[in-house]
């Protein structure tokens, strides 16, 4: 490949990728807070700024693959940069799990949703989606 094609195939690559990271997530299902509740506080961990905090599955059924959304926010409440988080194992009913997400920067403050989740159908051992 020519020096010309290599150098524009980069270019290519890196515009893609800033627009890709400037563009702001928004949860996958809609209703999130209805079915979990989540309490949160940013801190610290080994130098690197995370937001932990637990997460309360507060429906009826086993939730599989949660993903929270945190947002850094400014000082005006604009979204400066986004996290996907991962609670590690499912949530039955009433369940309690603590979470700790690592997060790009510190920031004035913070916003956690619940981004994604599957509920695990009773007997069937596949999830369905939200």
């Amino acid at each position: 490949m020519s020096r010309f094609w290599l150098f524009t195939l980069l270019v290519l690559v890196l515009t893609a990728g800033s627009a890709l990271a400037e563009t702001p997530l928004t949860p996958a299902v809609v209703g999130g807070e209805q079915v979990f509740k989540v309490d949160w506080t940013p801190g610290e961990r080994h130098g690197v700024p995370v937001v932990t905090g637990q997460l309360t599955n507060t429906f009826g059924m086993t939730a599989t693959n949660v993903r929270l959304l945190v947002e850094s926010l400014d000082t005006t409440g604009q979204v400066t940069a986004s996290t996907i988080g991962y609670v590690s194992q499912p949530l039955s009913e009433g369940q309690i799990i603590a979470f700790d997400v690592p997060v790009p920067t510190r920031a004035p403050n913070y916003r956690v949703s619940i981004f994604q989740y599957e509920w695990i159908q009773a007997g069937s051992g596949e999830g369905s989606s939200e």
